[in-house]
């Protein structure tokens, strides 16, 4: 069993172009809420789930995207894989 740990918020707010307070807001909400729904899941190797969406948001930040699709990295298997309903995204971050 691997023992691998999700990338921290902090080398992906490193890795964002933008340090406006609002933009990093929305980032940590969106971090704190996909680790949430992630988790109680597991990959097969046993680490965590939230693993990969981690890594997402980092690349996603690492290339300069804005902080909505960071935040939609980060959130983007919530609706498939956590059960997270659409509409609680819609209105925790908007459309």
């Amino acid at each position: 069993m691997s023992t691998a740990n999700p990338r921290p918020l902090s080398d992906i707010l490193n890795a964002m172009s933008s340090k406006a307070i609002e933009d990093v807001a929305m980032v940590t909400k969106a971090y704190d809420f996909s680790k949430e729904a992630h988790k109680d899941q597991k990959r097969y190797s046993g680490d965590n789930y939230f693993i990969h969406p981690a890594e997402v948001g980092y690349y996603l930040a690492d290339a300069g995207m804005d902080p909505r699709a960071i935040a939609a990295g980060l959130l983007h298997d919530t609706i498939e894989d956590a059960g997270v309903k659409a509409q609680t995204i819609r209105e925790l971050f908007g459309t």
